[in-house]
């Protein structure tokens, strides 16, 4: 298989911008293509901008129409990162185009490759042929797992190429539903069951037999699992001694640590107040001070291509999961400074309802207050520090990042995929979860995240420390009369 090559695009007024990473190549062997898509299925103008030269090899639909040949130039400067071409590819309309910088939502996925690749001229021997079925069962089937080296572990590709996505639904669960029967599959494979009770426990997965707890019962299970879980004393000891610790000392004090969707925020608040006015939708305003980092952009490049066209109910009980998602990142992110430690793919399973307990929210009966009830309520009974002062930071933080736009959510989203993938277990959550809520979140339309993100607000409102039904405040009474 070719590889990705590390990419970027930008524009002007009259360019499209596409820069490429590609280091100790020959120029004379690239062979760049920009074709128009005539395609009377697209809605709007479109063209496929397509990269080759081995062993790189990319492939892009951009959402503009461009010229094909005169107006573009392309300039390789071998001394930039050790080869970087750099290509000006002329508008036809001088008009913006949106959404370039979420880049993986451009690249094409493996069932159209058929259409750049399979019908070229024999007589162009520099592009190469791929079969789209074999790529795209590669791409869904790859799984680095650590325990490949070893043959008497399991083989993850098996059980996740085999996987039935149309099984039933009753016990499925993944981004969409579409999982089911993995870790029976696991559990078989493994030499004892001993072993799948080693899997949930280091991957933060509470739920017992997920594979034969239906959806419905899984929320009622979890509650109750809390309430054994809940340990008054310790929450009584970081009542009164959380301030006195010195995490909880950096992650508040924001000359220590400064989160990346706080950073220029007082910079710009006057910039987006103003623009606001000239502006429909709020988030759609503020999404644009969110820049990814090269970083970020080499992640985006390396998610799995897929296209998510959701209706508005699906979306909706999506974004649920969302929050309790974000919310358990954000966690992990203030009390250790955005330096993640061993302990920090735990602490982002155990603390997500979602990721913990594969809880299924539903668009007409839960809203963004459950999701945010029941993520406190799991910082009050599992991690390190169970402090209410600080979950409410964190709700606040929650709050920020959605009123940031979906491009600020992304981000969090990668790094959330970049814990997890570097584990021996908690990648597993990545096929599951992180790499499809990655993909789907970018096709999210901006009007509904903005009508989310409303809601969301509402809901921060209403939060009280009574809401998680741990009786803290009584707790907390009994526990000042021996003070």
């Amino acid at each position: 298989m070719p590889l990705t090559p590390r990419f970027s695009l930008d524009q002007n007024s009259s360019h499209v911008i596409l820069t490429v990473r590609i280091p100790y190549i020959r120029p004379s062997d690239a062979e760049l293509r920009v074709e128009p898509v005539s395609s009377s299925s697209l809605a709007s103008e479109k063209t496929d901008v397509s990269f080759y030269c081995k062993p790189y090899l990319l492939r892009l639909r951009l959402p503009a129409a461009l010229c094909d040949e005169d107006g573009n130039k392309a300039v390789y400067n071998p001394d930039e990162e050790r080869g970087t071409l750099t290509v000006h590819l002329k508008k036809i309309n001088e008009s913006f185009i949106p959404d370039l910088d979420l880049i993986s939502k451009l690249m094409i996925p493996p069932a159209h490759e058929d259409e750049l690749f399979l019908k070229k001229e024999q007589s162009q021997p520099n592009i190469i042929e791929l079969n789209s079925k074999r790529a795209e069962t590669e791409e869904k089937s790859k799984v680095i797992s650590s325990f490949e080296d070893n043959e008497n572990e399991v083989d993850w590709r098996n059980i996740l190429a085999s996987n039935n996505k149309n099984g039933d639904k009753k016990y499925s669960y993944g981004f969409m539903d579409q999982h089911s029967n993995i870790f029976s599959k696991w559990n078989e494979q493994g030499e004892n069951t001993s072993s799948y009770t080693y899997l949930q426990r280091e991957m933060g997965v509470e739920l017992p037999n997920p594979d034969v707890v239906p959806r419905f019962e899984r929320r009622s299970m979890r509650l109750i699992s809390e309430e054994e879980a809940f340990d008054a004393e310790r929450y009584i000891g970081d009542y009164f001694g959380a301030t006195d610790d010195i995490l909880f000392t950096m992650a508040m004090d924001s000359n220590c640590f400064i989160p990346h969707w706080e950073k220029y925020i007082n910079r710009v608040d006057d910039l987006i107040d103003g623009l606001n006015g000239l502006s429909t939708s709020d988030v759609d305003t503020k999404c644009h001070f969110t820049k990814f980092t090269e970083e970020d952009n080499l992640r985006l490049s390396r998610l799995p291509r897929c296209n998510f066209t959701l209706n508005h109910t699906d979306n909706w009980r999506h974004l649920l999961s969302l929050v309790d998602i974000i919310a358990a990142y954000v966690y992990d992110c203030r009390l250790t400074c955005n330096d993640p430690n061993p302990e920090s793919a735990w602490t982002i399973a155990i603390l997500s309802p979602t990721l913990s307990w594969f809880e299924s929210y539903e668009s007409d009966k839960d809203s963004p207050y459950d999701a945010l009830v029941f993520s406190l309520r799991r910082m009050m009974i599992y991690p390190y520090l169970r402090y209410w002062p600080f979950a409410l930071k964190i709700l606040d933080d929650v709050k920020k990042i959605f009123t940031r736009g979906k491009r600020c959510v992304l981000r969090c989203l990668l790094q959330i995929h970049d814990t997890f993938e570097h584990t021996d277990t908690h990648y597993l959550l990545n096929k599951l979860y992180i790499s499809d809520y990655c993909s789907w979140i970018q096709s999210v339309s901006d009007s509904s995240f903005a009508d989310f993100t409303t809601e969301l607000k509402k809901s921060c409102s209403m939060i009280t420390k009574d809401c998680v039904n741990l009786d803290l405040t009584e707790f907390e009474k009994y526990a000042m009369k021996f003070k």
